[in-house]
């Protein structure tokens, strides 16, 4: 007898002695607590020669030394007999190694319990003195995955459950992960990829995509970021049977909802099924501008010629641009047996244009328009903050779907024809007028790569002689979404959850959006996408059998009771000691006002009883289409309503918040720093400190005080003239200034902003000072203005200044500079104005604003202590008299 077969055999027979069902015990856990494995199969001979080659590869790049070194192990890389690498042993718990739970340098069918994966995967584990080029690329973690997978034994299996579905799919230490026990395997049925100016770029120190371009002299711009996906072997489970569920459904009803639970990955060369190759389809759309003109053809400028041909074929791109008929939109890359869809590299924003014509649409001083951009349908006050029963009952309005973004929510009209010159246009400062379109005239349109598709492989030729055919020929495919660049890619909604309703008593730093995930969210997946191989809607509810199609973007993994070797508490994700991205929907926004990363559609209307057209969510599904147009113009409005789903968006409202109205006033809720968001070249950083003018993130520039006619103002960036789309195209906007932070620093800035809130007199936003016990003194109902916010390395050394105007209290800084706190923190200025809404323009310049204050707060803050002093609008002439809090 074989010493595979006998270790197989042996196994199987002291489980059934013990009358337990080996399908249960094998399909559950790798049983890191016991001596026996479960049955194992044998390697077609072209994965045993890719494992031989592998070990050839660990060796030459150091990995062998180093993990006989540092664990105290005995690998011998010439010795490629697998059964070798399954024999169950005890390893050192060291840094790196403290998430790991298994017992074996490979564990059948667990990448999670196979040390040899665990080494290479992990972002943990940084061998020191290694080069990038020693790091494991995809292909040689695929080939991994594939022996490991490869080992289970999957005969007997109760195929009724069974599907083939592709999922998106990354290894993540313990912190990141659902069940936070042990580093692992985290599956969605739904990959996130976002678009970019450049190539893709792998990091291999981090094991993830970087959106920071290679060419050194591009990290101004933004990188494409890919989703990996595979092809998997899976197993319909309910509620959370045999998963962990990173987010739960906020209906409750995730015990009852059905769950596809990756079993085994199928590869090239699999002995499981005859194939030598996955071929691997896939199918994108982007209809954004087809769903405007749709939606407004009566504005839509599309004349006939004499032929009776229209001008422009709305079926064709820009206005539907579709992967399967154009090579500019999507790019997929086989790596091993996996495969990578990724955004074609291509401008963020580009004119509209077909057949060398430029695009237009006609807009009228009775379309609506919110800070210039138009509108196309009304939206309420979803995810807005409200207060009842205080100060304990603090909730967001709800977001009842009844108003679906079928086409673009924001569209940009700043760019108007020439009347003189047809082919010329005119960039407008500001497009509104009291909420309307300011004239009459034809605006040109704008697109963008953002895009939601399915990935599929074809099996119909697939023969096996394990696996029925009912089950080999219905492969499920994964919901892919190609999205807007993420600012913060080292930050997510999970880091930051104790800012916003996780306390108790309620409190929150979000007046409007929050940390909600799209993994918590259960909305069908695009129902207009054509899967590629059937020809038919790829994610119809009854097609996805026995699936239910509401949890594709759901996050899990499987729940195998393990538990990590060592004692470490991995249950707080944002102190975790490691840096990478992701391209799940964890990291993703459930928002949809109207969204970030993806919105909702709903093509059934139901009608009332007075005739008019009523949407529900049950009808709803998840679209790209109804984000802006382009999607810059959704960026800034949701950047300057403080963010909304802060893990991607920036938050700007302190760069516009003079422009927003009294009742929806937005504070600031995750502070960027005065360089983070631009110097003025009026500023006390550049007039006081000769600073150099600089631009911020989004190519625009922050508040700043001054004094004017003896009193001190706010001079801002009005956001009704700031231009997303103009600073996209001129390359102004600058992703390097963000993509460094990581969720320690923000939370941190987080922190002291609350701290402050909690300390300083309570604004509201009518810029009145309230009971501090009505409930609103948090965060995300301040009136407070932060108009300067410094980072100081150490208060003992003092701060700079950057937004102390010289003359506000004598003619120094440094009654404000000089630390009265010690250590690490921020210098915070505050302001509370004496008619919100009310500004006039700054004669300097067509773009900025100005308001008065009525007091002035200057913060020094820690993360342990605030002291602060408040100053009238007109400024102090002697520090000398200065009251300070704490």
């Amino acid at each position: 007898m074989r010493r595979r077969e006998f270790i197989s055999k042996s196994a199987l027979f002291t489980l059934l002695l013990g009358g337990l069902n080996p399908l249960n015990v094998f399909g559950s856990g790798f049983n890191g607590s016991g001596e026996g494995m479960a049955p194992t199969a044998e390697l077609s001979p072209a994965l045993a020669l890719k494992f031989k080659e592998l070990l050839k590869w660990l060796h030459d790049n150091g990995w062998i030394d180093y993990l006989n070194k540092t664990l105290s192990l005995n690998i011998d890389a010439s010795d490629a007999d697998v059964d070798h690498y399954m024999q169950k042993q005890q390893f050192a718990k060291i840094d790196g190694f403290d998430d790991f739970a298994g017992h074996r340098l490979i564990e059948p069918g667990y990448p999670s319990g196979s040390l040899l994966y665990h080494a290479l995967a992990s972002p943990r584990v940084k061998p020191k003195g290694f080069g990038p080029h020693q790091y494991p690329g995809i292909l040689q973690l695929d080939i991994l995955e594939n022996i490991i997978y490869g080992l289970r034994a999957v005969e007997g299996e109760d195929w009724t459950k069974m599907v083939l579905a592709v999922f998106a799919y990354e290894y993540r230490p313990a912190y990141k992960t659902p069940h936070h026990n042990h580093a692992d395997m985290v599956f969605s049925r739904t990959g996130i990829a976002r678009i970019g100016e450049y190539g893709m770029n792998y990091d291999p120190f981090n094991r993830c995509f970087l959106n920071k371009p290679v060419d050194p002299a591009k990290t101004k711009s933004v990188a494409v970021a890919p989703a990996r996906y595979g092809l998997f072997l899976a197993k319909t489970v309910t509620g959370e049977t045999g998963i962990s569920l990173m987010g739960k459904a906020t209906d409750g009803n995730d015990q009852s909802r059905s769950f596809l639970q990756p079993v085994r990955k199928i590869f090239h060369d699999d002995t499981l099924i005859n194939l030598k190759d996955i071929g691997f389809k896939d199918y994108h759309i982007n209809e954004k501008l087809y769903s405007l003109v749709k939606k407004s053809a009566g504005s839509f400028d599309n004349p006939m010629d004499k032929s009776g041909k229209l001008k422009f074929d709305i079926e064709k791109p820009p206005f539907k641009v579709e992967s399967n008929h154009s090579a500019s939109l999507v790019k997929s890359m086989v790596t091993g047996s996996s495969i990578l869809i990724t955004s074609l590299a291509a401008p963020l924003v580009r004119p509209a244009v077909q057949n060398n014509e430029r695009i237009f649409i006609n807009v009228s001083k009775g379309n609506e328009a919110y800070f210039s951009a138009l509108t196309t349908a009304r939206v309420g006050d979803e995810e807005v903050l409200n207060v009842h029963n205080a100060p304990d009952n603090v909730e967001r309005e709800i977001n009842d779907y009844s108003v679906p973004r079928n086409a673009p929510l924001f569209v940009n009209i700043k760019y108007r024809q020439d009347k003189k010159d047809p082919a010329g246009l005119i960039h407008l400062r500001t497009a509104e007028n009291n909420g309307h379109v300011y004239d009459n005239y034809r605006a040109g349109l704008f697109e963008d790569s953002i895009c939601d598709g399915c990935v599929t492989v074809d099996t119909a030729s697939w023969t096996s002689k394990t696996v029925p055919a009912d089950v080999l020929k219905n492969c499920l495919p994964a919901f892919s979404i190609i999205t807007a660049p993420d600012f913060f890619p080292l930050v997510d909604n999970y880091d930051l959850l104790e800012f916003d309703l996780a306390a108790t008593p309620k409190v929150t730093n979000f007046f409007e959006g929050g940390l909600y995930s799209l993994c918590a969210e259960r909305t069908l997946p695009n129902q207009r996408l054509v899967n590629p191989m059937t020809g038919k809607t790829a994610f119809a509810p009854g097609t996805d059998t026995p699936s239910k199609v509401d949890t594709f973007t759901a996050v899990y993994s499987e729940e195998t009771g393990e538990k990590a070797n060592t004692n470490g508490d991995f249950s707080q994700p944002g102190k975790r000691d490691y840096q990478v991205t992701s391209f799940l929907p964890d990291v993703c926004s459930g928002i949809f006002a109207p969204g970030w990363d993806i919105t909702y559609a709903n093509d059934k209307p139901h009608k009332n009883s007075r005739e008019q057209d009523e949407y529900y969510k049950k009808d709803s599904y998840l679209s790209t289409r109804g984000l802006g147009s382009p999607f810059a113009e959704d960026m800034k409005l949701c950047a300057a309503m403080d963010g909304m789903w802060p893990a991607s968006s920036p938050d700007a409202a302190r760069t516009y918040q003079g422009s927003l109205e009294a009742n929806y006033r937005n504070p600031v809720s995750v502070p960027l720093l005065d360089t983070e968001i631009g110097l003025h070249r009026g500023s006390p950083a550049c007039m006081s400190l000769k600073m150099s003018e600089s631009f911020g993130w989004d190519g625009e520039q922050g508040p700043f005080l001054k004094k004017k006619d003896g009193k001190f103002v706010v001079n801002f960036t009005d956001l009704a003239s700031a231009d997303y789309i103009d600073n996209a195209m001129k390359g102004k906007m600058d992703m390097s200034v963000l993509r460094e932070l990581t969720s320690a620093e923000l939370r941190a800035r987080m922190a002291c902003l609350k701290l402050c809130i909690k300390k300083l007199p309570q604004i509201d936003f009518d810029q009145h000072t309230v009971d501090p016990e009505n409930g609103k003194k948090i965060v995300g109902f301040t009136g407070l203005w932060l108009v300067s916010a410094e980072k100081v390395d150490n208060w003992d050394n003092g701060a700079k200044g950057l937004g102390i105007p010289p003359d506000l209290v004598g003619n120094s800084v440094k009654w404000a500079t000089n630390g009265k706190v010690n250590g690490p923190g921020y210098l915070n200025v505050f302001v509370s104005i004496e008619s919100p809404g009310k500004y006039v323009p700054d004669p300097s310049s067509d773009k900025r604003k100005i308001q008065q204050c009525s007091k002035i707060y200057v913060c020094q803050v820690t993360d342990q202590k605030l002291v602060w002093t408040a100053l009238p609008g007109t400024g102090q002439a002697s520090p000398d008299n200065l009251d300070w809090h704490s």
